[in-house]
């Protein structure tokens, strides 16, 4: 798991895209992937046109 937030932190456009439902984290299960995900929202984590905002 660490290894996906890593890389997810490092590929902002692919958490975009797995938000968006336009990407899925293969081996990693739905309910993984909404944990992933709002952890992202919880740390204010958010792009917006690819500008982040910590």
């Amino acid at each position: 798991m660490q290894e996906i937030v890593g890389y997810l932190t490092k590929n902002p456009e692919v958490l975009n895209k797995v938000i968006e439902g336009n990407a899925s984290l293969i081996g990693v299960s739905q309910d993984q992937t909404e944990c992933v995900i709002n952890a992202f929202k919880g740390i204010d984590v958010i792009s917006f046109g690819g500008d982040w905002k910590y």
